[in-house]
């Protein structure tokens, strides 16, 4: 699978192993809603990106849908460890903005504890 979910102390840990185009991106926003129902604890979600070597605009529009479902549960949607392709294109369309860029998986946790 492409797609990994684990949970570290009510922070949920996406981790995508993939290129996040089309083919994931399709499927990513319910899926990722699928686990959280099973997750009632999981108030902050992590994008775990150190795999993915390819986004295009359907990759960033499922992590925007992703970041705005969390948002209404009153959770953060961070990204981890973005490789350089992945996060120009986060930083050229300001995604970056509100999916707040971390080089480790331990800092973007941290960010979402407080």
């Amino acid at each position: 699978m492409s797609v990994r979910y684990e949970s570290r102390n009510g922070i949920g840990l996406v981790r995508i192993t993939t290129s996040l185009s089309a083919t994931i991106a399709e499927s990513l926003p319910q899926q990722v809603d699928a686990w959280l129902q099973t997750m009632p604890e999981v108030k902050s979600l992590v994008f775990d990106l150190g795999e993915v070597n390819f986004m295009d605009s359907s990759g960033l529009g499922a992590m925007i849908s992703v970041f705005k479902r969390m948002a209404e549960r009153g959770g953060k949607t961070v990204v981890a460890r973005p490789q350089s392709a992945v996060k120009l294109m986060l930083q050229i369309t300001r995604a970056d903005q509100i999916l707040h860029i971390y080089d480790t998986v331990d800092d973007a946790i941290r960010s979402t504890e407080s």
